[in-house]
């Protein structure tokens, strides 16, 4: 327990005269105990700490007197119950047909979607090697949830639910993974079996998930993630990703990395002695660029809300923490601002550096003033921000599942009724189709070839380019100019100058591949559209019968799980809604998720997808590089000196290098994308073609009198799914 009451006393404001009348006890006697803390009495330590509000270590942040997801989970049980009753098809009845190549989406999908969009947030701490992250977290969830020796020093990714939310298949409270696991499907029975290493309680944590000082300590070396369970109210509002440091062990970067992507919340942690130092900019670049959109121009919720920037053990950091939020936000500002202004403008939510100050905040395990405005901000954010805007998913998603099913299975209907009034030539029809299948084939083999070699003439200019983008930022006359007319002295230009050339290279990277992502997503629009001709405009089937490749496509790279710059044409795809709210949620609302996009209660698709679209992060190495070219150019020089010193340094990290290892890999993970999509969109249009021959030649009318009558039955189900809507 904290037995310095003084400092309780005084960081709450609170005089030796006022803790004697609240005790009633003389103030002499609060003197001595502040001198001599072990011989106060159990009774007067607890008073003493609820006069100060002090929050002990045992006890969670309080969420309210309510669950904050009790409505969302209601309101999915009901459905899920509602589900349970859903029609039967007929034996021979194809709902493959009905899920892959129509608009409606099975029953699983629809599970599935709500699931993933009703589910909790996702509360991310970041920071560099032994900054505090751990510490915090057990400071939320109250008391030590995790091994002592563990919180300092994590090495693997954690994913910290609370404990009604485990599965029943999963026995032990620990769950130490694999480096395949993926933390984004905790639920997934199959996946989580796979790559399990060992169960156990908490002590797996620091057997498999620690440091020690002289190295790696963990008996498994491909630990790479765990699954935790703890009983803690916080858990109830959020589940929680305690991540290894940064520059700590290279594998660490890499856990870091992967888990940035499902983050929904990003509390990124800084001592607050050397707060937010170069290596700390330029890592918070790296993950703006994943943060989930929470703002809206409709919602009016201000910019970054879901990002806190805090400065922890500000308690030692001297008497003025704002002067210390104010420094740390104008150097962060100067340079990522130009960066989070474009993030602005893309969401129409302007951004300045006010707003931006706005998420700085102190916190302190030991002075409840120092952490008094993070904490507020945070409940207010778990307890009613975020838990609306699941709620306003879910409203959009259910109510479009509703309206586009139904309509889906009208459109179904008069197939059925059009293939039992014109037969023949519905029969006919098909042939035609089946006939051209050979020349159909060749030509789409020729445009794949096409779209392939376009890929590799963007990869081949995005290298070129990219050497032109490096040599123009690390252009010594360019740096210099920077600096004389940016900078007001040598200690700010030193500070700053280095994060913000890297920054500009990593804009004009992302600048770069939006261009060439964009030619890319005119070409396999090309592609896709093929697939239409092959059944025809003027034929009877158009309508009908009608392949939706965008859908197939997406669904396709939805299971894939690599995407380069076909990211942006998902997100040109969703955006137009050529496959419908729903369908967006049901058949890529997991590759959103695995590309940084959360629906877990982030904000309208619109925005999401807006984000989607870009920046592309390629500057991961050279963002975090910075505090080298820092340690390389400490010398008295400077304006010129100081520009050579920042080039030579960055050639000395090799950024070059880390520039072009992104690249080749942000294409060559384009190529297999598009070669995987582009091979099950083919199978799904064979499989669908061979379904309308079964249909048309083989299926009589008794059986299709049969059909109608269950697709009649399931829009009556669709339509009358339970939901209240929130508008």
């Amino acid at each position: 327990m904290d037995t310095n009451l003084e400092g309780l006393r005084k960081a709450a404001g609170i005089s030796q005269a006022e803790m004697a009348s609240y005790l009633e006890i003389s103030q002499s006697q609060v003197s001595r105990y502040e001198k001599d803390p072990d011989e106060v009495p159990l009774k007067i330590f607890r008073k003493w700490q609820a006069f100060c509000g002090h929050i002990s270590s045992n006890r969670s942040l309080d969420l309210g007197e309510h669950d904050p997801m009790a409505e969302i989970d209601n309101r999915i049980e009901l459905i899920n119950d509602y589900l349970d009753a859903h029609p039967i098809p007929p034996s021979d009845f194809s709902m493959d047909h009905l899920e892959r190549d129509s608009d409606v989406a099975s029953i699983d999908h629809l599970r599935e979607t709500i699931s993933r969009v009703g589910r909790k947030p996702r509360v991310g701490l970041f920071g560099r090697f032994d900054m505090g992250k751990s510490r915090l977290a057990n400071m939320l969830m109250g008391g030590d949830s995790l091994p002592a020796q563990y919180q300092p020093t994590t090495s693997i990714a954690c994913l910290i639910r609370h404990m009604d939310d485990k599965p029943e298949w999963q026995p032990e409270n620990v769950w130490i993974m694999d480096s395949g696991f993926d933390l984004d499907r905790p639920d997934d029975e199959k996946h989580c079996n796979a790559h399990r290493l060992v169960g156990g309680g908490y002590e797996a944590l620091s057997d498999h998930g620690t440091h020690s000082k002289n190295g790696v300590k963990h008996t498994r070396k491909d630990a790479a993630a765990a699954i935790v369970y703890v009983r803690s109210d916080f858990l109830k509002g959020c589940d929680l990703i305690d991540l290894p440091g940064y520059q700590n062990h290279e594998d660490d970067d890499q856990r870091a990395e992967m888990a940035q992507r499902i983050a929904d919340v990003i509390i990124y942690v800084s001592l607050a002695a050397g707060f937010m130092n170069e290596q700390d900019r330029g890592y918070l670049a790296q993950l703006t660029r994943h943060l989930p959109a929470f703002e809206t121009p409709m919602n009016g919720l201000p910019p970054l809300r879901n990002l806190m920037v805090v400065a922890t053990r500000a308690d030692i950091a001297g008497n003025e923490p704002n002067k210390l939020l104010e420094m740390a936000c104008r150097n962060t500002f100067d340079g990522i601002g130009e960066t989070l202004q474009d993030r602005g403008e893309q969401l129409g939510v302007s951004l300045s550096r006010d707003d931006f100050l706005n998420r700085f905040f102190t916190y302190s395990a030991d002075s409840p003033s120092f952490r008094k405005d993070f904490e507020n901000d945070l409940v207010e954010l778990l307890a009613d921000i975020a838990p609306q805007r699941i709620l306003e998913n879910l409203d959009r998603i259910v109510r479009d599942a509703k309206a586009s099913n139904a309509r889906s299975c009208d459109g179904i209907i008069e197939s059925i009724t059009g293939r039992l009034d014109n037969r023949e030539r519905a029969q006919q029809e098909i042939k035609s189709v089946l006939d051209n299948e050979d020349e159909r084939i060749e030509r789409k083999n020729e445009h794949e070839s096409k779209v392939l070699r376009l890929i590799e003439s963007l990869k081949r200019e995005s290298l070129l380019e990219a050497s032109n983008i490096y040599r123009k930022h690390t252009d010594v006359d360019y740096i210099e100019n920077i600096i004389k007319h940016r900078y007001e002295n040598k200690k700010q230009a030193k500070e700053l100058a280095p994060t913000y050339i890297v920054e500009q290279i990593q804009r004009a990277l992302d600048n770069n591949l939006k261009k060439k992502a964009e030619r890319l997503r005119i070409e396999v629009d090309s592609f896709l559209d093929q697939y239409q001709t092959a059944i025809g405009k003027d034929s009877n089937l158009n309508d009908s019968w009608n392949f939706n490749a965008k859908g197939a496509f997406i669904g396709a790279l939805a299971g894939f799980g690599t995407f380069g710059a076909l990211a942006t044409w998902a997100s040109v795809v969703a955006a137009g809604s050529n496959l419908g709210g729903y369908i967006l949620a049901a058949k890529i609302v997991s590759m959103l998720s695995s590309i940084g996009i959360s629906l877990g209660g982030t904000g309208t698709v619109m925005s999401l997808i807006s984000l989607l679209g870009g920046p592309i992060t390629i500057a991961v190495g050279i963002g975090i590089a910075v505090g080298a070219v820092i340690a390389f150019i400490a010398g008295d020089s400077w304006e010129r000196s100081l520009a050579k010193r920042i080039a030579k340094g960055l050639d000395k990290e090799n950024a070059m290098g880390v520039i072009t290892k992104q690249l080749n890999g942000f294409w060559d993970d384009t190529k297999k994308a598009f070669e995987h999509a582009a091979s099950e969109t083919e199978k799904d249009f064979k499989k669908k073609l061979k379904s309308l021959s079964h249909i048309a030649f083989n299926t009589n009318v008794e059986i299709l009198k049969e059909h109608l009558v269950f697709v009649r039955e399931l829009r009556d189900f669709f339509a009358g799914i339970p939901w209240k809507s929130i508008q």
